[in-house]
């Protein structure tokens, strides 16, 4: 019987005691709850929210509390940190990438650049006027596609480049001879297709630059034809008729027969004398003109100085040698004289060799 009581009463003791125990680990809880969410969980959130955001608007000007002396008051600290030093960054990334911008907009060379693959990224404005394309329509287009060159001289494509440019990693150079194929002409330019190296040393695309040379192209053209030419006459000069005379006599075969003719305008300084000097360079370059228009493209007529010119014909087994001197003299006498053959006289002088065949004309004024 007493056995049964004690044992009612600690039943009854533990439902009281489980009776209040429940209720106050509740609001114990709660209380916990409330502080784990203001002191943790909420900053963690809005960390989590602060990254989240800049990750999508890539604004990086938002700051957490480090007021907190706790772990999360220092991680707070460190994100804030990071923040300032990703805005700083970014900041410099910008600065950096409108100086770029600037830069290529405003250099004189046409500048392409393109991803791993070959196609374009970029295009600044005077590779734009050059290629007659805008970069909206490039963008994504195979460099060959947009970007196309020729050989100048035999018009062939030169096409590859981009590819070993990207496969080796080597720098390709188009100085000379080249010329940039466009809707309106074909443009020459000077042109380099460098790759572009990531932080590992790995190929991440190319830059083209390239420029238009036609005045300077045409200078030099200019400039070496001034230096192998007559002034006046517009022949080739003494000089250049020594370099091409050598290359032919060292190129002669068995068999060739050629002929130099060298024409020597006598008294002509009484064409100076009576009539003026102007008068007299008109008769040279009339004489030179006459020449030349008359001669096959093979053959060679130059200037030698003064009034002397020659005349190297060749092949003339066709021709018979002795009749080159009389048909030039007559060639000469029709046209300046206007056939009165008394205007000029003519002694031709022959020397004979077993090749090539010389052949003097005096021409006597």
């Amino acid at each position: 019987m007493y056995s049964t009581i004690l044992e009612e009463k600690r039943v009854q003791d533990f439902y009281f005691y489980l009776y209040w125990t429940i209720p106050l680990i509740l609001v114990v809880s709660f209380l916990l709850a409330l502080i784990l969410q203001k002191h943790i969980a909420r900053p963690v959130k809005r960390m989590a929210d602060v990254i989240q955001q800049s990750s999508y608007t890539h604004e990086f000007n938002q700051r957490m509390d480090e007021g907190a002396a706790s772990e999360l008051g220092v991680l707070a600290g460190g994100f804030n940190r990071l923040m300032e030093t990703v805005q700083q960054t970014q900041a410099q990334l910008y600065a950096d990438n409108e100086r770029l911008r600037v830069t290529l907009e405003s250099i004189a060379e046409g500048v392409i650049t393109t991803n791993q693959s070959g196609a374009i990224e970029y295009m600044n404005p005077v590779a734009e006027d050059l290629i007659h394309c805008k970069e909206s329509n490039a963008v994504g287009k195979p460099l060959d596609e947009v970007f196309q060159l020729i050989d100048e001289n035999t018009g062939e494509a030169i096409v590859g480049q981009i590819d070993e440019c990207l496969q080796a990693g080597v720098v390709k150079f188009n100085m000379d001879d080249v010329c940039l194929v466009t809707p309106k002409q074909h443009l020459p330019v000077q042109s380099s297709i460098a790759p572009i190296r990531d932080v590992e040393g790995n190929t991440s695309g190319a830059v083209v630059v390239f420029r238009n040379v036609s005045q300077a192209r045409d200078l030099a053209r200019k400039l070496e034809h001034q230096a192998s030419h007559d002034g006046l006459t517009d022949l080739i000069n003494r000089n250049e008729f020594e370099v091409q005379l050598t290359e032919l006599v060292t190129s002669f075969r068995k068999g060739q027969t050629h002929a130099l003719i060298y024409l020597d305008l006598d008294q002509f300084k009484i064409v100076n004398d009576t009539s003026g000097h102007l008068a007299g360079d008109s008769m040279l370059r009339q004489v030179a003109g006459i020449i030349r228009n008359h001669v096959r493209e093979s053959d060679i007529v130059a200037r030698l100085g003064g009034m002397n010119l020659v005349y190297y014909c060749r092949g003339v087994l066709s021709i018979k040698p002795k009749k080159l001197p009389q048909n030039c003299c007559k060639l000469l006498v029709n046209s300046v004289s206007n056939g009165k053959t008394s205007c000029l006289e003519w002694a031709p002088v022959l020397v004979w060799w077993p090749f090539p065949i010389m052949v003097y004309l005096i021409l006597t004024y």
